[in-house]
């Protein structure tokens, strides 16, 4: 079992607080919870990987459009890991949270190992990526937690045939809704990546600009250049994504929520994006 490593510190570890801490997050983001109709078509949302206190507002909107659309037999989480590695950690750990367990689907683990994909418990243990993402995931699924399964994979790599090989197997698992738990850019001493040394301001939204624009039109190839030029890993789960959709023909993405948050000299760029797959198909 999987324990959790960020409650009481990036969400509330206690049942009932954690249950308003999200519920005051629909009704000061989207207005309301989602409603019990199911008339949406969501096939993918990125949300940030961030505290609540800074981010559970903005997944309100992407959460909305997820609970309203129809329920996967499998969520697909991608989550940053940490440290730059070119292998793809999966995990057969089932995940405990303040609202109860998630049962991982092993059947779908096995499809993915490969010598590039592999079981590492120790890195899912470590890292809050994913973790960030279940309370909220559970939230919205109150009434089928019993059959609620997620596939969990922690990424840092921007090796092309790598995130490629991946994408090609995630997208040939059927009636699955993918989940990205990550920032669209992490900038400053904090995180290590600070380019700029003039006008940092102007060329770091110049930056999150390119940024957005790939990830909207969903364009791999200028958002793994962007990411190659710059050197940062962080965004490798939605450069797997962003393969994913392309092979599913689902072309572009909307933006519901997006904040540029800034402490001192760090910056965060983060963003609720919703991709819909087109329901004439």
């Amino acid at each position: 079992m999987r324990v959790p490593i960020a409650s009481g510190v990036l969400y509330e570890s206690d049942f009932a607080k954690l249950n308003f801490q999200i519920e005051s997050a629909f009704e000061k983001g989207t207005g309301s919870t989602p409603l019990e109709i199911k008339d949406k078509n969501v096939k993918a949302i990125i949300v940030p990987n961030l505290s609540y206190s800074l981010s559970s507002v903005m997944s309100s909107w992407a959460y909305k459009d997820l609970a309203e659309s129809p329920t996967p037999l499998t969520f697909i989480i991608l989550g940053s890991l940490s440290q730059k590695s070119d292998k793809v950690l999966l995990t057969l750990q089932d995940f405990s949270t303040p609202f109860g367990i998630i049962r991982i689907d092993r059947n779908s683990v096995n499809k993915l190992l490969s010598s590039n994909s592999l079981i590492d418990e120790a890195s899912h243990n470590s890292e809050s990526s994913i973790e960030l993402q279940l309370p909220l995931l559970q939230y919205v699924n109150k009434k089928n937690l019993d059959s609620l399964r997620i596939l969990p994979v922690l990424t840092s790599t921007l090796d092309e045939t790598i995130i490629k090989s991946l994408a090609l197997k995630l997208s040939k698992i059927e009636n699955v809704i993918f989940i990205v738990s990550s920032n669209l850019l992490n900038y400053g001493p904090l995180y290590n990546f600070a380019p700029f040394r003039y006008n940092v301001k102007t060329e770091l939204e110049n930056l999150n600009n390119k940024i957005l624009e790939a990830v909207l039109n969903v364009n791999f190839i200028d958002l793994l250049s962007i990411t190659n030029k710059y050197d940062f890993n962080s965004i490798s789960p939605i450069l797997v994504l962003l393969e994913v959709l392309r092979l599913k023909n689902i072309r572009n993405g909307d933006i519901l929520s997006h904040d540029l948050i800034q402490d001192g000299k760090n910056f965060v760029s983060a963003a609720s994006i919703v991709y819909y797959e087109d329901k004439n198909k």
